[in-house]
């Protein structure tokens, strides 16, 4: 990558709220109808505006703390005069947009990178003298192709300049800027679509042009296609059957779904509240992916809300898609034939048709999910017929079992439901067995052993209409989380923070899932103080994330299918920043 474009925009892109005047926050009252770079370059990076962008970043590091948004002021400060090298910005519109441009991806590196940097500028010739340092305004030449030149004082690279429609455009490539001084068709807003929002509307934002990396890379995608399969099958003798067909499935998708793109946005929104983030993938309406993705319709989702008030996670799903190739719960022991075919046939039952459930978890061994399912009745004997038919060698959530489980047929009568009860052994050894190495297995059983009993009790039962499953130490645990779904007495929804994180995610989606940052942060404290026991040589300090106390904060993940636009959202809050102050500052 250049030595000059790349870090100068890097610079922009860190900024420091210590040096900005206050910007009201808030897009451009008119965004524009198309971007000042070429309809065929790869890959575009966008700020918008310098100072506005500071402004919003000043407010959000002042959520989490006073000292600590000064902290991080000075560190930013110190980043940003150490890449301009005494450069001065006041020339350019503190307003504006910004861009970075990568023409093609196989010249990020060198002399001629093809990498641009447009910056929004109102007077050049200020510009050229606030901007360049006086040795480089000395070497600096004005050229007749609308193209000029200056050589930099560290590195002696030449850099060329083209002042075009209020853009300074900035490369190190003079094909590149001679391209930008010419005519060109640019890249279009209404091009993006849906994803225009979250380019434009985002602080910071990458766009990747997928009908230009499929164009010039279809061979080399091809290519790692081949690999992987390759590499899949010298792997596969760690794998079962239906775990080979799985992750196979997976990595195809994903291969389809790149292969069937038109384009990839990254938004990174800076909020008073917290950070968002937002993906959006575009595909072609013609292709395997875009049909499925058109036939989705987002929903509000409103059964998440409906769930008792703290737990540590909530999910809400309702797709068309058949998801069940993708999560397995089970999977049968190896030439178990007739076990495999009895989880086939109640994926088939629970899928069929699409996916409507909710689940919670108020810690990782109590949890409840609640499916509406055609013929639940018949879904839940499908299931009983599974938990009856796994053997030695089978697994449950990815961790195999010791033996059959223990099952008892209508366990318990509740509220409409009638319950079945469940008991699984886990042999975390077993399933360790093939990791390479004695510490390796130790530490990965001591790590299974704090984050799950080594018996898994669960209630499975229907009321007509619903399939409900609900995994607890007893029926006591079991029956009060029962109660707390059904009862609606004290409900997510009237939670001022969770309803503040779901707030900040699209009304509809296909799936939104929140968690509790306090109970998670526990979770993760509970994993790594497994790894500490088993490898109590390890050369590192561990932190300790099971110490965070707290009320709860939640972060939130949203993700939905519309149109021909596939878009992941991320929330996090100013209050998990808090929350990891207290791990690694004391704070």
């Amino acid at each position: 990558m250049s030595r000059f474009v790349l870090p100068f925009f890097v610079a922009l892109v860190g900024l420091t709220p210590a040096v900005a005047a206050p910007v009201p926050a808030g897009p451009d009252a008119k965004p524009p109808t198309d971007l000042p770079v070429p309809a065929e370059t790869m890959v575009v990076v966008h700020l918008n505006g310098i100072d506005r962008t500071r402004e919003r970043l000043s407010k959000m590091l002042t959520g989490v703390g006073a000292d600590f948004a000064k902290q991080t002021a000075k560190q930013l400060d110190d980043v940003l005069k150490s890449a301009l090298e005494g450069r001065d910005l006041k020339a350019i519109d503190g307003t504006g947009r910004v861009y970075l441009a990568v023409g093609h991806l196989t010249q990020l590196s060198g002399p001629d990178a093809a990498v641009a940097v447009c910056l929004p500028v109102a007077d050049y010739k200020a510009f050229r003298q606030k901007f360049l340092t006086a040795g480089e305004r000395r070497s600096s030449e004005i050229g007749k192709d609308g193209v000029d030149t200056f050589t930099t004082a560290d590195t002696d690279q030449t850099v060329h300049l083209v002042n075009k429609d209020g853009y300074v455009t900035v490369t190190p490539n003079k094909a590149l800027a001679e391209q930008y001084a010419g005519k060109f068709d640019r890249l279009s807003v209404k091009a993006l679509a849906k994803s225009a929002d979250a380019l434009l509307g985002s602080d910071v934002s990458v766009f990747v042009n997928l009908t230009q990396v499929n164009a010039l890379y279809a061979a080399e995608i091809a290519q790692g296609k081949q690999l992987f399969n390759l590499i899949l099958q010298q792997g596969a003798q760690g794998l079962d059957k239906q775990q080979l067909e799985t992750t196979k499935t997976m990595f195809e998708t994903i291969f389809q779904m790149a292969e069937d793109g038109r384009g990839l946005v990254l938004g990174i929104d800076l909020r008073p509240e917290g950070v968002a983030l937002r993906v959006d993938a575009r595909f072609a309406p013609d292709t395997a992916t875009g049909k499925l993705v058109a036939a989705e319709r987002p929903t509000v989702l409103a059964a998440l809300g409906e769930m008792p008030k703290g737990m540590m996670s909530y999910t809400a799903t309702k797709w068309k898609l058949n998801l069940g190739k993708l999560s397995r719960e089970f999977v049968a022991a190896p030439d178990e034939e007739k076990s495999a075919d009895a989880i086939a046939a109640l994926e088939k039952m629970l899928t069929d048709g699409g996916t409507d459930s909710v689940s919670v978890s108020a810690d990782m061994r109590t949890s409840l999910t609640l499916r509406t399912v055609a013929g639940a009745d018949k879904a839940t004997a499908a299931l009983l017929k599974v938990l009856k038919g796994l053997t030695a060698g089978s697994s449950y959530s990815n961790v195999l079992l010791k033996g059959r489980p223990d099952v008892t047929e209508k366990a318990e009568t509740h509220k409409g439901f009638t319950l079945h009860r469940a008991e699984l052994k886990m042999d975390f050894e077993a399933t360790a067995e093939k990791m390479p190495n004695e510490e390796q297995r130790a530490a990965a059983v001591a790590s299974m052993k704090r984050l799950s009993p080594e018996k898994v009790t669960q209630w499975f039962g229907s009321d007509g209409k619903r399939l409900v499953t609900v995994v607890a130490p007893d029926w006591k645990a079991a029956k009060g989380l029962l109660d707390a779904v059904l009862d609606k007495t004290a409900t997510a929804a009237a939670d001022a923070r969770f309803a503040a994180t779901r707030k900040q995610l699209p009304p509809t989606a296909g799936t939104v899932m929140l968690f509790d940052a306090v109970k998670s942060l526990a979770f993760v404290g509970g994993f790594l103080e497994g790894m500490k026991l088993a490898l109590p040589d390890l050369p590192v300090e561990l932190p300790k994330f099971d110490q965070v106390t707290g009320d709860p904060v939640y972060l939130g993940v949203a993700v939905g299918l519309s149109g021909d636009t596939a878009r992941v959202d991320a929330f996090v809050p100013v209050g998990v920043v808090k929350l990891v102050r207290q791990v690694f500052a004391g704070k």
